[in-house]
């Protein structure tokens, strides 16, 4: 349990540096206002796409194809959870209708991807990964769907089309990446080395993403207001304390229990930020509880890392 905790809160601070050095960054004058839109770009056409395919081509193989396959099938029963559950929370908090929807998604879909999967790796391991990719399937299709229209809904040409879907490679890449690892496909040594080299990016690249996106929000005011951390608590304790209640004490343990914690215990998801700037939406509000989530997890995420993984295994 003290391992978990101290490599977790080693990899938090580490990423949460990479998030201070975006953010100051941004203030430099050398990077254009809608830089965080290029990196996030970046990001969901190459990066995380490479460190799906590199993963599950490893670690997705056929004797695991019936325990991958009730992994995600329960995936998909939790996003479903999630989102009911962040419709009820987000009636009951949101002040407006773009608050409302905001927190709908915030609340359903967390950063499972840029700060979720270079922090799982790192604490449990590529393979360990790799379900957590598998159960994730369904949130990554959200993200790119009806989450998208979520926090773009007033703005024009955000309309979710198939040529939206069958172009955006975050949703893909892990076909690829599954189907590479039942075949053995063994590809080009050149090809690899790509793969592993983009997927190597991510993390840094990511979390740099996250302090540009926050970066057009004065500092100040991002450590203020009172209900910016009530909300952002909802998110990183009120949320996953309802799952474990519900998964715990209908004796779901293991994997079943650890990686749907797991996921929904990550901060606030950058696109909160990102989809709205990219219409012209003011986002400040929304930066405002993503930085505090990532400030709360600084203090929760080793604990709830030690914990649930000790909870897991009884």
């Amino acid at each position: 349990m003290g391992e978990i905790f101290t490599m977790t809160l080693a990899n938090v601070v580490k990423m949460l540096i990479f998030i201070g050095v975006g953010y100051l960054l941004s203030h430099t004058g050398r990077f254009p206002k809608d830089a965080s839109k290029t990196l996030s770009t970046l990001a969901t056409m190459l990066l995380l796409p490479a460190y799906n395919i590199k993963n599950l081509s490893q670690n997705f193989t056929v004797d695991k194809v019936g325990e991958k396959l009730l992994i995600l099938g329960f995936g998909v029963i939790c996003v479903v959870a999630a989102l009911g559950l962040a419709w009820l929370l987000a009636k009951w908090l949101g002040k407006s209708d773009l608050e409302i929807r905001t927190l709908v998604y915030a609340y359903t879909i967390p950063n499972y991807a840029y700060f979720g999967y270079p922090l799982i790796e790192a604490v449990f391991g590529a393979p360990f990964l790799a379900d957590v990719m598998v159960f994730t399937l369904p949130f990554s299709i959200m993200t790119n769907t009806y989450g998208y229209w979520l926090l773009t809904k007033n703005t024009t040409g955000t309309k979710v089309t198939f040529k939206r879907l069958i172009t955006t490679p975050v949703i893909w890449a892990p076909f690829i990446g599954i189907t590479m690892g039942l075949t053995q496909l063994q590809l080009p040594e050149m090809v690899t080395n790509l793969l592993s080299s983009s997927a190597a990016c991510m993390n840094p690249i990511s979390m740099l993403l996250v302090g540009f996106a926050l970066g057009n929000t004065k500092i100040w005011k991002l450590f203020t207001g009172g209900r910016a951390y009530f909300l952002s608590a909802i998110r990183m304790i009120g949320i996953p304390l309802v799952f474990f209640v519900v998964l715990f004490f209908t004796g779901m343990r293991g994997d079943f229990l650890l990686i749907p914690l797991l996921v929904m215990s990550m901060p606030i998801g950058v696109n909160t930020v990102v989809f709205p700037e990219s219409c012209g939406e003011d986002a400040t509000d929304n930066a405002r509880i993503l930085f505090i989530s990532y400030i709360m997890a600084l203090v929760f995420l080793p604990l709830v890392f030690s914990l649930i993984t000790k909870l897991a295994a009884l």
